[in-house]
């Protein structure tokens, strides 16, 4: 038997209010903690190469989109699979404090 949606299915996309970059979707789980100000997500380590797409848990790729295994992993970093799909990066450059008055002054927004 064939299945069909009868109702759409809608995938929200979160974005920084500051850079109108988007961070995170809810085509991961999301769980909200503090009160809605952080949200959790979990993540897997994984090799990527810039131009990689990631492969969502349960999606179904073409026999197009199949790559052959080699030596090509040479040329991959260890990511987050949540950092390389929306193109994070890490910030040194924040202290615990600093992070507590950067939270403070977006709640304030």
């Amino acid at each position: 038997s064939t299945h069909h949606l009868t109702e759409p299915v809608i995938m929200k996309v979160y974005f920084d209010r500051e850079t109108n970059e988007d961070h995170i979707s809810t085509a991961f789980p999301i769980e909200e903690v503090f009160n809605g100000t952080v949200m959790k997500v979990p993540v897997k380590w994984g090799k990527y190469s810039d131009n990689e797409e990631v492969q969502l848990e349960g999606a179904n790729p073409s026999a197009e989109d199949a790559v052959e295994e080699s030596s090509a992993d040479d040329n991959k970093e260890r990511r987050l699979d949540v950092q390389h799909q929306f193109g994070l990066i890490k910030i040194d450059f924040l202290t615990k404090s600093g992070f507590k008055a950067w939270v403070l002054e977006c709640v304030g927004k």
